[in-house]
């Protein structure tokens, strides 16, 4: 009996600190697509160092018959940017992309299926994979289907506070 007992009471005391990764997250949660929201970010990469804001538009547009809430990019290197994003109990996804200025002209990228960016419920570490065509579109160059494969990883989980604004 008291061996069940240290055995069991490891068992606890290891699970304890991983918990975390145990247990799933509500993610779309953190991603609420309320016309008007925004998020702005500072963004180091190939691109160089500059700041961009996404912001959630008013209205829906039905892509594939699914309706899509529009995140429109300001600033950056892909100012004006508009991809278009769902968040339900199928999770985070992006069905379309419109490029404004790119070297073909203006366009988009349709995903079909849409890209899956997050199931809606996800442990930290976990992945999601989608796969499917992705239908582009550009002014000067007509359209073109590819294969598009995509993983996409919880690293954590932050909370964050920000300033109330009236």
């Amino acid at each position: 009996m008291i061996v069940r007992w240290i055995v069991i009471s490891a068992l606890i005391m290891w699970l304890a600190p991983q918990s975390r990764y145990v247990f799933a997250e509500i993610v779309t949660e953190y991603l609420p697509l309320t016309a008007g929201n925004f998020w702005t970010y500072s963004v180091v990469g190939n691109y160089g160092t500059y700041d961009t804001t996404v912001k959630v538009l008013q209205g829906t547009t039905t892509i594939n018959g699914v309706q899509t809430k529009a995140l429109k990019r300001l600033g950056g290197p892909f100012n004006g940017g508009i991809e278009y994003w769902t968040n339900d109990a199928k999770g985070i996804r992006v069905h379309r992309a419109y490029l404004p200025d790119s070297e073909a002209g203006p366009g988009s990228v349709t995903f079909n299926p849409p890209m899956v960016l997050a199931n809606r419920d996800m442990s930290i570490s976990e992945s999601v994979n989608s796969n499917g065509k992705a239908i582009f579109t550009f002014r000067y160059y007509g359209t073109f289907i590819l294969d598009y494969e995509s993983s996409h990883k919880v690293a954590r989980i932050e909370t964050i506070s920000v300033p109330a604004t009236l």
